[in-house]
């Protein structure tokens, strides 16, 4: 999975994180908790950060297509929605952008270079919007500063040119992208999204009414989920789709670790470590993988992931708590003294160093 740098995670009070992922209140607490080997309560895997506040907009007509992601129905998939119903163009957008011309033989060519930026831009805009989207929320987002009159062209101009460069790039196979009257939405029937199996992959787990249903989609949504959406692209309205998308593999991650705890920890730990990668600065988190660590005796893992912790939260002007630091230190050295009945171990010194230069 593609690591990149979140948000950097706030911090409540002084020298107090906010809330794990992992942690459980009201009426979503789960009464299951991963053992503790010092003697406390492990934080319980539920997810409780809000969705991130969307940014400005220019009208409330705009607002919701442009910053509020799409909920495909469950069961209703695009007519295209089958890898080998026939589409021609597969755009992926989790993890980067890639543009590939799908030929029926099987072959596939990458053709995102043959695309103007704003040609790009534009293409990534009606991907991220599977039902369609209207003339001016297109507006709104690819040309604010423009005047009443000069975005309207600048659309048509760009429409153009993504039929062209899209002709062009496939030897005149594709011809066609768009499809519906009153919104720009790209036919199902000759394009595929990654983007929209994920949609589909969450909107099927959130329905979900058994447990067996709820892991088997629960695992679809960590599979569809490759990385940020449209990674590297640099455009001001996707950022809350961006952040949207990930807390929902986040919450996925975390309600499979809580299904898998108690029946395989082996499991539970991966999934802990691929939660870490999307929310690289979350300390707590890193508090559930040391207890977990050291439930299963790692002590040498336990010292890892606190050196892990120092460097990611130096990236961001922290540094662990003491709480954590002296949850590694206990860890690890009960893990040291029941297996070799030695001294103190190493990361308990750190800890002492730690406290003397006062990081």
């Amino acid at each position: 999975m593609t690591t990149y740098d979140a948000r950097p995670t706030p911090k409540t009070t002084a020298g107090t994180p906010t809330p794990s992922p992992w942690q459980a209140t009201g009426a979503h607490q789960d009464p299951r908790r991963l053992p503790s080997q010092d003697g406390r309560r492990e934080v319980s895997p539920t997810h409780t950060t809000p969705p991130p506040a969307p940014g400005p907009v220019r009208s409330s007509t705009t607002a919701v297509e442009v910053l509020t992601p799409p909920v495909l129905p469950v069961s209703v998939e695009p007519a295209g929605a089958d890898e080998d119903a026939g589409q021609r163009i597969r755009i992926t957008l989790l993890g980067g952008l890639e543009v590939s011309w799908c030929e029926a033989g099987g072959s596939q060519h990458d053709i995102t270079a043959a695309l103007p930026p704003k040609v790009r831009e534009l293409l990534i805009f009606l991907a991220v919007h599977p039902d369609g989207v209207g003339r001016d929320a297109v507006l709104a987002a690819l040309w604010p500063e423009y005047t009443q009159d000069s975005p309207t062209n600048a659309l048509h101009t760009a429409l153009s040119r993504l039929r062209r460069a899209a002709a062009t790039a496939t030897a005149g196979t594709v011809t066609r992208l768009m499809t519906g009257v009153g919104r720009y939405r790209l036919d199902p029937e000759v394009v595929t999204v990654d983007y929209w199996h994920f949609l589909r992959a969450v909107a099927a787990h959130r329905a979900a009414l058994t447990r067996e249903h709820r892991e088997d989609r629960l695992r679809a949504v960590v599979r569809a989920y490759r990385g940020p959406l449209a990674h590297g692209c640099d455009y001001e309205w996707i950022d809350a789709l961006r952040e949207t998308a990930r807390r929902d593999a986040l919450d996925a991650v975390a309600a499979l670790a809580r299904i898998l705890v108690d029946t395989d920890p082996e499991q539970t730990l991966g999934l802990l470590e691929t939660a870490r990668e999307l929310d690289p600065h979350h300390e707590l988190l890193y508090r559930d993988i040391m207890r977990l660590q050291g439930r299963l005796g790692r002590a040498d893992a336990v010292e890892r992931t606190l050196g892990l912790l120092v460097k990611r939260l130096a990236e961001i002007g922290e540094h662990p708590t003491p709480e954590t630091t002296e949850l590694a230190a206990r860890l690890c050295g009960r893990a040291e003294a029941e297996t070799t009945r030695t001294p103190r171990h190493p990361v308990a010194h750190r800890v002492s160093d730690a406290r003397r230069t006062g990081r």
